[in-house]
């Protein structure tokens, strides 16, 4: 019973564990370090885990580095990679990653393309990518499609897809390319927040608009690290100051659109990845005509994988749950209600849920991309939140 516990706390959310009471986690938190050591490597990784979220970054990095002579060298690396990527440390986790044998595990190299593309250096990450797949194209092929996917590689997406007789993704893969071929769109502006751990996640967004005819408007907002902690009591929960600092950068890029002169915008969190290309004029088209609020990323919709009309928009039923402000569209006349609606406010809860629930409620009209235009990227903004909670 013991090891599934420890199995479902190494695979716990650190923030979680930060603030939680659960009498296992005290019990291991209260342990002596040597004795902590003695014990098997998923006991000794949920150890650090615990002392990351109880006593922060800093102190975990010292003592992890204090007693590496004590631990199995590739879990020191597991355990390293995991404090340095919690915290977007990505400079640091590639440093630990590069100390163990090149393809010998398939889990360091995975590890350090992820930690490649959240540094901006495509190149490598798709070399390397490749490489995996020479050594072990069973084991990886999945991955590989996921990364060729996230960067927008549509030519090595088309092959690595058509090998995997995976329809879908070839036939998103060939349309992409089509659209990125074409004549440009209308105009339109996307904003695009981000903050000083997501500017690497930002150039890729930039290099992959413009491959696809379109302009990015990089926007800081607010982020959760400029907050003073007597700023953070004035404008919520002290204990949710990610979530402050995601709620106040979206409310100041809105404030953008509602004092702009476009009639409508599109919005995208620097983790996001353009993840096909779309036309513009058809969507345009729909938000004129339909809607006041189109919400564009995977986490909304269920794909049909047969389908293939990758412009349809559907009308949103909202079941007291929204799933993230990863893309949407937005009309700046809805843009100036939501900023008159949640402006000087308490900012303690997900801002995605309070804004699609007013919406709702109000009779705005919502709509929702049946094919995602953005996905969750491997190197979520999570660890600009983290940075904030355990960078102590």
């Amino acid at each position: 019973m013991i090891d599934e516990k420890l199995i479902e706390l190494k695979n716990s959310d650190i923030i979680w564990i930060k603030h939680s009471t659960d009498e296992l986690i005290k019990t291991i938190y209260r342990m002596d370090i040597s004795d902590a050591l003695k014990r098997d490597n998923v006991f000794v990784y949920c150890y650090f885990k615990i002392m990351l979220a109880k006593d922060g970054y800093i102190i975990t990095i010292n003592k992890l580095h204090h007693h590496a002579n004590e631990i199995e060298n590739l879990l020191y690396v597991e355990i390293a990679s995991y404090v340095y990527l919690t915290v977007g440390e990505y400079a640091s986790q590639l440093s630990c990653l590069e100390t163990i044998r090149k393809n010998s595990y398939g889990w360091v190299e995975r590890a350090k393309i992820k930690c490649l593309i959240a540094l901006g250096h495509i190149s490598e990450a798709i070399n390397l990518t490749n490489e995996l797949l020479y050594v072990s194209q069973n084991n990886n092929i999945d991955f590989a499609q996921s990364v060729y996917w996230q960067l927008n590689q549509w030519k090595l997406l088309k092959t690595i897809s058509k090998g995997l007789n995976n329809d879908y993704l070839y036939k998103l893969a060939e349309y992409s390319e089509s659209i990125s071929s074409r004549p440009n769109g209308i105009a339109f502006k996307v904003y695009s927040l981000f903050n000083y751990y997501t500017i690497n996640q930002l150039n890729l967004q930039l290099k992959n608009f413009n491959a696809n005819g379109l302009d990015i408007i990089p926007s800081l907002g607010i982020s959760s690290d400029r907050l003073t902690k007597g700023a953070a009591s004035l404008v919520g929960d002290e204990t949710k100051r990610g979530i402050i600092g995601a709620s106040l950068s979206h409310m100041k890029i809105l404030e953008d659109i509602a004092t702009g002169n476009d009639s409508f915008a599109l919005v995208t969190e620097s983790d996001s990845f353009l993840s096909r290309g779309f036309d513009i004029n058809l969507i345009e088209e729909a938000i004129i005509d339909e809607y006041d609020f189109v919400l564009c990323a995977n986490r909304h919709f269920k794909t049909d994988m047969k389908c293939y009309n990758f412009e349809k928009i559907i009308k949103f039923e909202f079941e007291g749950r929204a799933s993230g402000f990863d893309g949407y569209f937005v009309k700046k006349k809805c843009a100036e209600d939501i900023l008159n609606k949640f402006d000087q406010k308490l900012h303690n809860e997900h801002i995605d849920g309070k804004i699609i629930h007013w919406l709702s409620t109000m009779g705005y009209r919502i709509g929702v991309t049946t094919h995602p235009i953005f996905s969750q990227g491997f190197c979520s903004t999570f660890s600009t939140r983290a940075r904030v909670e355990l960078f102590k």
